[in-house]
């Protein structure tokens, strides 16, 4: 069935649906308060490197300049308040001369790194802390404040039980944790799904 309004009834839910349209929808109570939301980007939206990374073993390639470049202008140009890299993005750059020449260029603030840690290896557990104190020290340089603790995989694939490692795991994340402080940092664990804290 067909229902056919008439001018003034038209004119009517037209008026009132402009007047809730105007409305703000955000409560009363909310509207007077004033936010301080400040909000980052990680650079893990774009590439980094050219052809994507490592392959066929030996170490990785550097990061590339242009790449990450594009990293800087476009998370800047899209109004971002600070920008996360990975620690071999910052390492990289900064051996290369160009980091700082990025976060002026762009004033784009280095925020955090994601940063590789092998928590599971007690052999590898002084040299892992000391890698991420080491990108911590050139985040500070760029106002950085927090490393992310990238953990690494589960150790024998589907036979890995975390309760094998936990001990490891605490110990690494608690001295890692320690030495992050100390220097004036925050260290975040990201959870990652099929790494040795899932």
């Amino acid at each position: 069935m067909t229902r056919t309004l008439d001018r003034r009834t038209f004119s009517q839910l037209l008026a009132m649906s402009l007047a809730a349209a105007a409305t703000s929808s955000v409560p009363a109570w909310a509207q007077a308060k004033k936010r301080n939301v400040v909000i980052g980007h990680t650079g893990i939206t774009w590439p980094g490197r050219a052809g994507g990374g490592r392959r066929g073993g030996g170490p990785p390639p550097p990061p590339d300049p242009a790449l990450n470049e594009t990293i800087f202008k476009d998370v800047s140009e899209l109004g971002f308040a600070g920008l996360e890299l990975f620690d071999w993005q910052i390492n990289g750059l900064e051996s290369q001369g160009l980091l700082s020449g990025f976060v002026e260029k762009y004033k784009l603030p280095l925020v955090s790194s994601y940063t590789s840690v092998n928590l599971t290896d007690p052999a590898q557990r002084t040299d892992t802390i000391a890698a991420a104190v080491a990108v911590g020290k050139v985040m500070k340089k760029y106002g950085g404040k927090t490393i992310v603790i990238g953990p690494n995989g589960r150790v024998g694939g589907e036979s890995y039980n975390y309760n094998d490692h936990k001990q490891n795991i605490v110990t690494t994340l608690n001295e890692l944790g320690k030495a992050i402080t100390d220097i004036g940092l925050i260290a975040a664990l990201h959870q990652h799904t099929g790494t040795a804290v899932e």
